[in-house]
């Protein structure tokens, strides 16, 4: 993981939440959840007067966000399911990262190969991927190092066809 960037791009998330939200707004709060490229986000901004968030729509924190991910890749550890920021007008913020969770992506889904994908882009050890996710219920440990490896094989050559796992 490198600390830098991912400070970075914390600070740009939050500093973009702020400077585009609507007026009045007392807290902006961004929900994020990234599986094998596809990103869903949502930014809602808690206005008085207002009997619901306003979402609205910060470009350079879109962005951010989806390269927070990566920036934050671990060997062994892997990366976050989904993130949530909230963002307070004194400039305050806080990150909270979900490793183990199932995400949400609103009202789509991500089709199945892009869950078990995600894990070969950023593996984990395998005590570390959840009981629930789909690599733990088609694959076997030794089986799913050698699919990573294929992952990997596959990413350095020149073949452009799709990944056949």
């Amino acid at each position: 993981m490198n600390v830098d960037k991912v400070r970075d791009l914390q600070e740009v998330i939050a500093r973009d939440m702020a400077a585009e939200a609507p007026t009045g707004w007392t807290r902006a709060i961004a929900s994020v959840t990234t599986i094998n490229g596809h990103t869903w986000l949502d930014f809602l901004a808690q206005v008085p007067g207002e009997d619901e968030a306003v979402r609205y729509f910060p470009d350079q924190a879109t962005f951010a966000a989806g390269d927070l991910d990566e920036a934050m890749y671990e060997p062994g550890k892997g990366t976050w399911f989904s993130m949530e920021c909230w963002v307070l007008p004194s400039g305050e913020y806080h990150f909270t990262f979900n490793y183990d969770q199932p995400a949400t992506f609103g009202d789509r889904e991500p089709v199945e190969e892009s869950w078990i994908n995600d894990l070969r882009r950023h593996p984990r050890d395998w005590d570390k991927i959840p009981d629930w996710h789909l690599v733990k219920q088609r694959y076997t440990e030794d089986e799913w190092l050698a699919s990573v490896q294929r992952y990997r094989d596959w990413l350095a050559s020149d073949d452009e066809s799709p990944f056949k796992g």
